[in-house]
C-alpha cells in the first residue's frame, strides 16, 4: 500500500498545525500538536536540529538530551523561553558556552532537569534580563552568567554546593549563599550590596569581590583562615570584621575597599599580612588588647602601626590623645583595666584631676579633656607651670582653681564655654602668649579681681554673665572694647586701669559703685555711657582721659551735684545727645 502525505495546511491552529494523511481513497485526519516560539530564529534552530522538518512536537522535545552549541554566538535571538519542555535535558555541553555571546537573547527557560548551569553558559549574554531558573540548583560554574549585565537576579536554594560565574553580571542586592556551598568563585564587578558567607567556607580567594563598588558588608564565615589577594579590592565596606580564625591576608586583600572607620581583627596572633592590604583605610584597626603591640611589630602591619588600638577601644571607645605625654599621665593613672589605653567609661569616671599635671613641661595639648565628662573643676595649680601646653579644652568646665594655667607660657588656645561659671584669682596670670580674640562666658557667676587674666592677650569682651563685680583688667593694652552685662553692680579698683586700646564702653542701669583708678589711663576712651538712673558711688581718679560722660537725661542734674561726679559737671551731657562714632 502506498502512503502519500499531503501538506494541507501549515498554518497554526492555536498551538497545533493541521496535516492531512491520505491511505489510498480514503483519507484520514489526524492533528499534530507542534510548539510555538515566541522567537522565529530560536524555532527554525530547534525544528532543524530535532523536528520533522514543519516543526518541533513536545514529544520530540522531551526526546532531546542536549543541545550541544548550536546557539552559541547566535546574535539574533531574543527569547527561549521554550526551553522548558526539553524535560530530558539534564546539563549544559560539558566544555560549556552553550549560548556565549548570544548578545540579544532577553529571556529563557531553563528546564527542571538542569541543576548545574554549567561552565560560560550565558557568558556575555548582556542583554539577557530575565532568566526562570529550576527549583534546584547545585551549581554555578565558571562564567556561567559573567557579562551579562542585566541580569539582576539569580537564586542561590539550599543544596546549592558550588557558586561562581556571576562577574560582571547585573546581580544587585543581598546575597545569602545556603549552609551547603562548599566552594565561591568570582562576583566581582557585580552590584551586589551585601553577602553573607557559610561557615563551610574556609577561604575566600582572590579577586573574588573585586571591584563591587556596592558592596557596604561582608559576613566572613566563622572557620575563615585567608583572604586572597584583592580579594575586596575597590569596595565599599562599611565595617569589616575578620574572624579569629584567619591566618593570612594577601595582598591588596582591601586595598582601596573600605569606606567605614572601623575594622576588627580578631586573631590573637597577628595573621601573615601582605602588601597594601588596607591601603587608604583611614580609619581605627581594632584587635585583641593583648596583641596590640604585636600588630603594631608584625611584618606587613607596620604601616597601620598608627590605626591600631585595642578591642577595648571597639566596645567603648577609646580616648584618642594627641599628646602621648597627657595619655601616659591618663594610662598611668585612670587606665582601670590595665591595658595601656585609656577608654571612654575610664574617662568619665575620673572626677578630679588633681595634681597629676603640676609643672610638667612636657605635655603640649590636651584637647581630649571633654571625655572627661565628670571633671567639672580644674583645681588650683593643676596645669601651673606647664610651659608647654599650647592648648586644652575647658568647654565643659565650670569651675577653675587658682593659677590653674599660671606660667603656662606656651599656651595659645582655650575655649573658654557656656559650663563656666567660677574663674578664681591668677588663673591665667603669665600665660604671655594666649590671646583671646572674644571673652565670652555667658553663665560665669564670678570673676576674681586679682590678676585672673594677667598677661593674657583680651582683645574684646563681650560677655561676662551675670558678674556682679568686674576687676582683674589692668594694663590690658590690646583691649578695644568692652560690653558689661545688666546686673553687673561694680568696676573693681583698678579694673580697667591703663587699657590704652580701650575705645568703648557702656556701664548698664544696675552700676552702683565704681572704684577708684577703673578706667584711669584709658587714652583710646574719649566718652562714657552710663545707663544708671542714680550716680554710682564714685572713686577717685576714674575718668581722668574720659572728655565726655552720657548719663540718663533726667538724672543729668543729679550726676553733677553728686559728690565724685562733681568733679566732672562739665564733661557730663545727656543721653540724647549721644552719637555713635
Amino acid at each position: 500500500m502506498k502512503i502519500k502525505d499531503i501538506a494541507l495546511s501549515a498554518a497554526y491552529v492555536g498551538q497545533r498545525v493541521v496535516k492531512a494523511i491520505c491511505v489510498g481513497a480514503q483519507e484520514v485526519w489526524s492533528a499534530v500538536k507542534y510548539i510555538v516560539f515566541k522567537d522565529p530564529v530560536v524555532e527554525q534552530i530547534c525544528v532543524t536540529n530535532w523536528g520533522d522538518g514543519v516543526g518541533i512536537t513536545e514529544e520530540q522535545a522531551a526526546a532531546v538530551t542536549g543541545i550541544g552549541t548550536v546557539f552559541k554566538d547566535n546574535k539574533e535571538i531574543t527569547s527561549f523561553d521554550e526551553f522548558e519542555k526539553f524535560v530530558n535535558v539534564k546539563s549544559f555541553i560539558v566544555t560549556g558556552y552553550t549560548f556565549y555571546g548570544c548578545s540579544n537573547l532577553e529571556s529563557i527557560t531553563i528546564p527542571e532537569g538542569i541543576t548545574d548551569m554549567g561552565v560560560a553558559t550565558f557568558w556575555n549574554c548582556k542583554n539577557l534580563k530575565s532568566v526562570k531558573f529550576p527549583k534546584k540548583i547545585t551549581r554555578y560554574g565558571e562564567y556561567c552568567f559573567a557579562g551579562c549585565t542585566n541580569l539582576t537576579y539569580a537564586p542561590f536554594p539550599e543544596g546549592l554546593e558550588y557558586v561562581a560565574g556571576f562577574n560582571e553580571s547585573g546581580l544587585t542586592g543581598h546575597i545569602i549563599l545556603p549552609k551547603s556551598v562548599k566552594a565561591i568563585g568570582s562576583f566581582a564587578n557585580t552590584k551586589i550590596t551585601h553577602i553573607e558567607i557559610p561557615d563551610s567556607i574556609t577561604t575566600i580567594n582572590g579577586p573574588n569581590f573585586n571591584s563591587c563598588s556596592q558592596l557596604a558588608s561582608v559576613k566572613f564565615p566563622n572557620n575563615l583562615t585567608g583572604i586572597g589577594s584583592a580579594a575586596f579590592q575597590y569596595c565599599a565596606l562599611e565595617h569589616v570584621d575578620i574572624p579569629s580564625t584567619v591566618t593570612e591576608i594577601a595582598d591588596y586583600a582591601f586595598f582601596y575597599g573600605i569606606k567605614g572607620d572601623t575594622i576588627i581583627v580578631r586573631a590573637i596572633t597577628p595573621p601573615s599580612a601582605g602588601a597594601q592590604i588596607f591601603q587608604n583605610f583611614k580609619g581605627l584597626i581594632y584587635v585583641p588588647d593583648q596583641s596590640v603591640q604585636a600588630y603594631r611589630e608584625a611584618s606587613g602591619w607596620l604601616d597601620y602601626a598608627d590605626k591600631i588600638w585595642p578591642m577595648e577601644g571597639y566596645l567603648y571607645g577609646l580616648v584618642k590623645f594627641a599628646d602621648p605625654a597627657v595619655e601616659a599621665i591618663c594610662v598611668a593613672n585612670w587606665d582601670t583595666n590595665g591595658t595601656g589605653f585609656l577608654n571612654k567609661e575610664d574617662a568619665k569616671a575620673v572626677t578630679s584631676l588633681g595634681a597629676v599635671f603640676y609643672g610638667n613641661t612636657e605635655i603640649t595639648s590636651f584637647e581630649e579633656l571633654g571625655e572627661f565628662t565628670s571633671v567639672i573643676n580644674i583645681p588650683n595649680n593643676c596645669f601651673k607651670n606647664c610651659t608647654s601646653l599650647a592648648s586644652i579644652d575647658v568647654s565643659n568646665i565650670q569651675e577653675i582653681g587658682s593659677y590653674a594655667f599660671s606660667g603656662c607660657e606656651s599656651l595659645t588656645n582655650i575655649n573658654l564655654g557656656e559650663s563656666v561659671k567660677k574663674i578664681e584669682s591668677a588663673a591665667f596670670s603669665g600665660c604671655s602668649s594666649l590671646v583671646i580674640e572674644e571673652l565670652n562666658a555667658p553663665n560665669l557667676e564670678e570673676l576674681s579681681a586679682d590678676s585672673t587674666f594677667g598677661g593674657v592677650k583680651v582683645i574684646n569682651i563681650v560677655n561676662l554673665g551675670r558678674v556682679t563685680t568686674i576687676g582683674g583688667f589692668s594694663s590690658h593694652s590690646e583691649l578695644k572694647s568692652v560690653i558689661l552685662n545688666e546686673g553687673l553692680l561694680e568696676l573693681g579698683w583698678g579694673a580697667f586701669r591703663y587699657c590704652s586700646s580701650l575705645s568703648s564702653i557702656t556701664l548698664p542701669s544696675t552700676i552702683t559703685k565704681l572704684n577708684n583708678y577703673c578706667l584711669e589711663g584709658c587714652w583710646a576712651l574719649k566718652s562714657v555711657k552710663c545707663l544708671a538712673t542714680t550716680p554710682p558711688e564714685l572713686g577717685s581718679e576714674v575718668f581722668t582721659t574720659v572728655t565726655i560722660i552720657y548719663v540718663p537725661d533726667a538724672s543729668v542734674d543729679a550726676y553733677k551735684a553728686k559728690e565724685g561726679w562733681s568733679t566732672y559737671a562739665d564733661r557730663i551731657k545727656p543721653l540724647s545727645e549721644y552719637v555713635e562714632a
